[in-house]
């Protein structure tokens, strides 16, 4: 195990309920919140309504930004900034999923005027000149989707829509102050955007556990029980939204997910979300539906370089036996089995992505994903043509 340091930034408040606290944990930190949300989930359920009664009871004013889209647009966290300068905003709470709460993160940092969303972002002109972020606004986030676990991150995913260019910053001020992870308020999610959630848990949990090293036996039994629970309960909550048993289960493991601590001293890295990012990026197509029309096609060339690390997953948590080579190609199966099985079938071409970009798209993810060099960091490691191939091959798949 590699050596480490473990600092959680956020305090995490989890369980049904744990709205009611919104007022008297934004209190402390401010006297005029922009409450963020989507374009229509939050208010159709009446959280927004919600949301601001508690914030206004315990004496906070709110302005609410109910403008943020799918695969949030770096323009709308610049709007969102100025909306938090014109208001005299001094906090910001984040109502809603990944996309909130990325948004959420980009309006923080850019809100003190020192420097546009894009700017923060990798691959910007600017963004190593402000990278790590240290300044921004306090943030609380209320998650309403188990996915991303951007609630317990210093992260965030924007897209510069002028360009299509889908990218992330990070650092610590992208760190909420407090999470209030409520898993009731997942129980009206649809079925499709709960797969997406679902997928997106156990992608981030199997690239870090595949790719990292295979020497830290805490945090490889760690992420094999977080996968067995998305792998039990993602079906479930996908069958039956009202099922808060299954709704908690995904919640706590999509906020420890991304929080870092499955791959504390593993390290790994994330070439399958990169390779999504450009798609999503450019084509505005779900998330969680793009990594699992990747999925396969990229585990059946993982499996070629690295069998023993998929053989030790499906082994454990699927019980698969036999031989490395047998194992690594059951798991990859039934993993992409369990992915269709919620309606989330392998392959690109139903997507309705154009095959004609896949060569500028290549250049765009090692421009964007490559730190520097000609190739994307990962297993197998893909230069722009190993890249192109890879989305080839994936488009040819279905």
């Amino acid at each position: 195990m590699d050596s480490f340091e473990l600092h959680l930034r956020t305090r995490i408040r989890f369980g049904v309920g744990e709205l009611g606290r919104l007022g008297e944990e934004a209190a402390p930190l401010g006297r005029r919140a922009l409450l963020v949300t989507g374009r229509s989930f939050a208010a159709r359920g009446g959280l927004t309504d919600r949301a601001r009664e508690l914030l206004k009871g315990a004496g906070v004013a709110v302005s609410v930004f109910d403008r943020v889209q799918p695969n949030p647009h770096t323009e709308t966290a610049d709007e969102g900034a100025a909306w938090v300068r014109r208001e005299g905003c001094d906090l910001v709470v984040a109502l809603g999923g990944g996309s909130v709460m990325d948004a959420a993160k980009g309006i923080a940092v850019a809100a003190l005027g020192e420097a546009s969303a894009w700017d923060y972002c990798r691959g910007s002109e600017r963004w190593q000149e402000l990278y790590p972020i240290r300044r921004g606004l306090p943030l609380i986030a209320v998650p309403t989707l188990a996915g991303t676990g951007s609630e317990a991150n210093g992260t965030a995913v924007l897209t510069r829509w002028s360009t299509r260019e889908k990218t992330v910053m990070s650092g610590p001020a992208l760190f909420p102050r407090v999470a209030l992870a409520d898993p009731s308020l997942t129980v009206s999610v649809p079925a499709g955007t709960t797969a997406d959630g679902a997928v997106d848990i156990l992608i981030h949990l199997l690239e870090g556990y595949l790719t990292g090293s295979d020497t830290a036996d805490v945090q490889d039994r760690i992420t094999e029980g977080l996968v067995a629970v998305v792998l039990e309960h993602g079906p479930r909550a996908y069958r039956d939204g009202r099922d808060l048993r299954s709704r908690t289960e995904l919640s706590w493991a999509s906020t420890l997910a991304l929080s870092g601590v499955p791959s504390l001293g593993r390290g790994g890295t994330f070439p399958l979300h990169s390779l999504e990012h450009a798609l999503s990026g450019h084509f505005d197509v779900s998330h969680g539906r793009g990594l699992a029309a990747l999925f396969p096609t990229y585990a059946r060339r993982f499996r070629q370089v690295r069998p023993a690390r998929l053989a030790l997953l499906g082994r454990r948590v699927l019980g698969v036996t036999g031989d490395d080579e047998a194992v690594a190609r059951e798991t990859v199966e039934r993993l992409a089995g369990w992915m269709a099985d919620l309606g989330e079938p392998p392959g690109l071409a139903s997507l309705g992505l154009d095959p004609g970009s896949f060569p500028s798209l290549a250049e765009e993810v090692i421009r964007l994903n490559g730190h520097g060099q000609d190739h994307l960091p990962g297993l197998p490691s893909l230069d722009r043509q190993g890249v192109r191939d890879l989305y080839q091959a994936a488009y040819a798949a279905g």
